[in-house]
């Protein structure tokens, strides 16, 4: 039988190619995050153009309807995106000379405009609660691979996980958190089986990166619990119960496992050396970078010295005897909380001020409903999660950070306010 040119490369059957390789490719997102730095970031922009098309036409096509929770979501998004680049732009001038780094931030606003894509794509292509499944199960043999290539190599922290410890852990442990809620919702024994397991490799691996924001997030993920969750589902004593677990599972692991122990220990000596006026230390630096956000925000309080620019304003600040040399090589300012306050002002602070609240409100909507329980309380950690993060690392302004932040913020409300109304979705 010959087969025609037209049905092998007509319109739909490219269409239905281009579909499946998307849906592969958001299939893989969550996992190949965790694989290496650079094909990390890559894979990343190669996600975006390949939606892109999708986004445009679908937006054009009035293909989707967003819900109003959506629709704020995009809409307060797109001012921080526009924010950042004016206030940047503008910035480099005034505070970052030859040393900006504004270049840097136009390529990281690319993941903040992630979920103008990532949604209609959603939408085309059904996305359900099995895909989130199969995302999160990949993404855990993913860190597990990861976990048998480090022991196998014996290899120093500084070059554990691509090079990049603090990153790998923590999402690492959001993938076991993931796991771990999808676990206890899942009916299925050998979906369980599997879940648990992810959740297990995830917080191994969170523990054997020796990132410690992510252990302040398991120590504070309890008592977020306790207040949110007690007046829904769950009850005072299975929270009290979890908090107790994960409290003996701190001790045990302090006391049986080396490099958490040692971090743990680090730690107090910095804190130490730090009460003894030396700041060389990891936790130190960081202080002296916050101070030195600080110094931004009172030299240009309404619009902060705009993003790209602390690195600039550090070196002045070096040059001027006011930081010790040992900051030089240092370009952010290890904090999202002083990232938004020194680079972005008052302005930013209350934009995003606004983002968070929002994406509180909109996932604390979902829990009212046993449909939509899950994906707000997925919401809800990863918002904490985040949160916790920032607290010593400018997590949300990586790439990586930024890219899985937006992924799993745009896929969760869509399962919330979409999904469980297909009639938004006309494709």
């Amino acid at each position: 039988m010959q087969l025609s040119v037209t049905k092998i490369f007509g319109y739909k059957n490219l269409l239905n190619y281009y579909l499946r390789i998307i849906w592969l490719l958001i299939l893989l997102f969550p996992a190949l995050l965790l694989v290496e730095n650079y094909f990390s970031k890559g894979y990343v922009y190669l996600v975006f153009a390949a939606l892109f098309p999708l986004g445009i036409y679908s937006s054009w096509k009035g293909d989707w309807e967003p819900s109003l929770a959506i629709r704020s979501y995009l809409a307060i998004l797109f001012l921080i995106v526009v924010y950042v680049y004016v206030s940047g732009f503008i910035g480099q001038e005034v505070w970052g000379g030859k040393d900006t780094r504004f270049a840097v931030t136009s390529e990281l606003m690319v993941k903040f405009l992630l979920p103008f894509v990532l949604i209609p794509a959603f939408c085309r292509l059904q996305i359900g609660r099995s895909f989130i499944l199969v995302s999160i199960i990949f993404a855990g043999f993913s860190i597990f691979g990861a976990l048998i290539y480090n022991f196998a190599v014996h290899a120093s922290r500084s070059n554990l996980f691509f090079g990049a410890p603090i990153i790998w852990g923590d999402l690492s442990l959001l993938i076991g958190l993931f796991a771990m809620i999808m676990a206890r919702h899942e009916k299925e024994y050998a979906h369980r089986v599997l879940l648990f397991f992810v959740a297990a490799i995830g917080l191994v691996g969170s523990l054997y990166s020796g990132t410690r924001g992510g252990w302040i997030v398991l120590l504070t993920l309890p008592f977020f619990y306790v207040i949110l969750f007690n007046g829904y589902r769950g009850s005072l004593k299975k929270v009290t119960l979890i908090a107790l677990f994960l409290a003996v599972i701190s001790v045990v692991a302090y006391f049986s496992i080396p490099w958490v122990g040692s971090r743990v220990d680090y730690a107090f000596q910095d804190i130490h050396n730090i009460l003894s006026g030396n700041f060389s230390d990891s936790i130190g630096q960081r202080i002296l970078m916050w101070l030195a956000a600080f110094k931004a925000f009172i030299a240009s309080p309404v619009t902060g010295i705009g993003m790209g620019n602390f690195y600039a304003f550090k070196q002045e600040l070096i040059a001027q005897g006011e930081l010790p040399n040992y900051l030089i090589k240092y370009k952010h300012e290890h904090s999202m909380y002083m990232t938004i306050i020194g680079s972005l002002g008052i302005v930013g602070i209350i934009l995003f001020g606004v983002f968070f609240l929002h994406l509180f409100k909109a996932f604390k909507h979902l829990l009212g409903s046993s449909d939509t329980f899950i994906w707000g309380e997925m919401g809800l950690v990863l918002l904490l999660s985040y949160l916790d993060f920032g607290l010593s690392e400018s997590f949300l302004f990586t790439h990586i950070g930024a890219a899985a932040f937006f992924f799993w913020a745009s896929l969760l409300l869509y399962m919330g306010y979409v999904a469980p109304h297909r009639s938004q979705c006309h494709a």
